[in-house]
């Protein structure tokens, strides 16, 4: 007897059809593990795959870190994939906004220690909420604390010193304008 209708169970991948499936899962699987554990912690996941990941991590390379892909991507497959894919797409954003920030934020941090005045009137134009007087004595700091770097350089002193001021300059900087996207 021939049924004119199609259940989900007389649907059968072709092996094609499975492989691309599974390199789908694999790739997530891959995705996941370059992830640090706080960054995992976000996203919603079995503790199953959890488990896969960890022990994916402590195995460098070779046939059983492939074994271990697998199994992490078997797992993925019973899993919600959709909702563990748009958790980690959250992710990159995130990830990707904070890198453009901090990006911006160190081109103006270069741009204020190298010509400070005109900088950091532009600045304080473009970012209202900044606190001008803040800013400006973390420059001036910032900008002492450079020349003071090069003097012991000149000298032929120790170049580790520390930063102090150029970096709170960067996360002032880095805050005003993650504030502000």
């Amino acid at each position: 007897m021939h049924h004119d209708t199609e259940s989900e169970d007389d649907y059968i991948l072709s092996r094609t059809e499975q492989k691309k499936t599974m390199q789908v899962y694999a790739d997530l699987g891959k995705a996941l593990l370059a992830l640090s554990n706080k960054q995992l912690s976000t996203i919603p996941l079995s503790n199953e795959v959890l488990d896969a990941l960890n022990v994916a991590k402590k195995i460098s390379v070779g046939n059983a870190l492939k074994r271990q892909l697998s199994f992490i991507a078997k797992q993925i497959r019973k899993s919600d994939y959709e909702s563990i894919q748009a958790a980690l797409d959250e992710l990159e954003q995130k990830d990707n906004l904070y890198d453009k920030v901090s990006k911006k934020a160190e081109q103006w941090r270069d741009r204020l220690l190298n010509e400070e005045t005109s900088a950091l009137s532009e600045f304080i134009s473009q970012y209202e909420t900044s606190d001008r007087q803040k800013l400006a004595q973390i420059t001036r700091n910032a900008i002492k604390e450079k020349k003071q770097l090069e003097k012991i350089v000149k000298e032929g002193g120790n170049t580790n010193a520390p930063n102090k001021y150029k970096k709170q300059l960067f996360t002032l900087l880095r805050t005003h304008i993650a504030d502000h996207h």
